[in-house]
């Protein structure tokens, strides 16, 4: 990645591909000026603490194996 041209496209792909695989709702929040960095926001409503944990697990694994290009360096899961 080098231009923010090519974070918008890795990006609009990835969030695409999250939301249909997962059913996620998911948008950028963060740095959408800096084509170095992205900050992801990805939700998900279920009866169950559980199911909820394991749906935003699968995520972040999943990010880590289909876009190899991505390179997490913090995540966070809040449960309310």
């Amino acid at each position: 990645m080098s231009s923010l041209k090519d974070k918008r496209r890795i990006l609009k792909s990835l969030l695409t591909r999250m939301r249909n695989t997962f059913n996620v709702a998911a948008a950028e929040v963060g740095y959408q000026d800096k084509w170095q960095l992205a900050r992801i926001s990805f939700t998900t409503v279920s009866n169950s603490a559980a199911h909820t944990q394991r749906v935003l697990e699968d995520v972040l694994r999943w990010i880590d194996g289909a876009f190899p290009e991505v390179q997490v360096t913090s995540e966070e899961i809040d449960l309310l």
